[in-house]
């Protein structure tokens, strides 16, 4: 068994957009002549298209870059016939001679690689492994690596990740969210995923003109594939990725905000029956808008005085060897008297199939500015005015003690606290059709 090799990382594969007249083509492009092979790559420099004609010629590899990929081809054709006719010079040998060139592509014909490159690849291999003979350093490597690369491009890539994605079951928004980030990668690099270096990924970031959170979750986007590759043997397995490499980006800080008791009250006092859940609930939980649409009233557990949010509604955490978990949440004095109408319901809480815009609307006509997360973090900051514990409030919301030490504490004080869990339903608000 011949040595595993490794496609080569050029410099050519890059950040930007596809030219439009080109998408049909097959890159890289290969111009052949006699059993010379020249390649033309195709990427996106500042915007604009980039054609680069790679050969090898006296053991160096030679790049020349075009604006036009008409002219590229043109000079592919030409590096690649005067190679050839360069080749049929130099082969007029000895009988002698002829005879091992003739074994040697003998021996490569099963492996498909040209005899000048395989030619390179050795000299290189024994300048790196010395005197010791070749094969048994490929033996020793196999043995120890136990692995053969798979050669995938980045979109072919992408599509076999959103499926496995859509087939492990996970929500809508994630799949959209993957398949919106992954496609524009896969469009900036049509190559294979062990070819982009960190410097490559680093700039197809830093050109995003898009807010520093939104970089952030196309950071760990793209973590994410490169994670799936090496899992498919696309990379190796026993080294980081070059995404692991990548430079950190930290969040633009954010204010907390959540809405007053007041404010509150006069929202919900104007809803609509079947909103109402919605609304109470997740002000007085906790509960993220993913996870609320994905329960149902069996998970509220009113005689034992709990909402149970299972590990299926729970938010998937990206971080390695977490996984969602099952919670419990207190159901507090006030919010088991805005259930009570609601005892004997089943299936979904939410019936409406996006609640959150139809409190939003509802705000609007009440010209109350919504606060998006304003009641997830209002009951964040509230319970932390209310316990000061914040390993309990962490477990309740599904979040970390740090998270919860950083954006909730001494965000609202004490007597507000109590205000918001002493809001109850008034006499004027109809009850929910049984």
């Amino acid at each position: 068994m011949p040595p595993r090799t490794r496609t080569q990382r050029s410099s050519t594969v890059g950040p930007g957009k596809i030219p439009a007249s080109s998408k049909g083509d097959t890159w890289p492009k290969e111009i052949k002549s006699g059993s010379v092979t020249v390649k033309i790559y195709r990427t996106i420099r500042r915007g604009e298209p980039l054609f680069c004609v790679t050969h090898y010629l006296d053991n160096r590899r030679n790049r020349k870059n075009f604006a036009n990929a008409d002219e590229a081809e043109t000079e592919a054709r030409r590096i690649a016939n005067k190679i050839a006719n360069s080749e049929q010079e130099v082969l007029q040998v000895s009988r002698a001679d002829w005879r091992l060139y003739t074994l040697a592509v003998s021996a490569l014909k099963d492996t498909g690689v040209p005899i000048d490159v395989a030619c390179r690849e050795y000299a290189e291999a024994r300048k790196i492994i010395g005197v010791e003979s070749l094969i048994s350093a490929a033996k020793q490597f196999v043995e120890q690596d136990g692995e053969t690369l798979v050669q995938k491009c980045v979109p072919e890539l992408v599509e076999e990740f959103i499926l496995a994605k859509i087939n492990a079951g996970i929500g809508k928004r994630a799949v959209d969210d993957y398949r919106s980030r992954l496609r524009r990668f896969a469009k900036a690099f049509q190559c294979p995923i062990d070819a982009i270096t960190k410097d490559q990924l680093q700039e197809f970031l830093d050109v995003l003109k898009i807010a520093r959170r939104t970089k952030k979750n196309f950071k760990a986007s793209i973590s994410t594939l490169f994670d799936y590759a090496r899992s498919k043997k696309c990379l190796p397995r026993e080294q980081k990725t070059e995404a692991e490499h990548l430079d950190s980006i930290e969040s633009e800080p954010t204010e907390i905000e959540v809405f007053t008791p007041k404010i509150f009250e006069k929202l919900v006092a104007a809803a609509d029956p079947e909103l109402v859940p919605y609304l109470v609930i997740r002000a007085f939980t906790g509960v993220r808008d993913s996870e609320i649409n994905r329960m149902e009233w069996s998970n509220v557990k009113f005689d034992e005085g709990y909402i149970e949010i299972p590990a299926a509604s729970a938010k998937r955490t990206r971080a390695k060897n977490r996984k969602a978990l099952r919670r419990l949440v207190p159901i507090h004095p006030n919010l088991a008297t805005w259930l009570a109408h609601y005892r004997d319901r089943d299936g979904k809480i939410c019936a409406f199939y996006k609640s959150e815009r139809v409190a939003t609307n509802l705000a609007k006509r009440l010209k109350i500015r919504w606060v998006h997360n304003g009641l997830r973090h209002g009951y964040g900051s509230y319970r932390v005015a209310q316990t000061k514990n914040y390993p309990l409030v962490a477990y309740e919301m599904g979040n970390s003690v740090e998270v919860i030490k950083a954006c909730y504490d001494r965000v609202v004080t004490e007597q507000e606290s109590k205000a918001w869990f002493a809001i109850c339903p008034q006499k004027h608000v109809s009850p929910a059709p049984d």
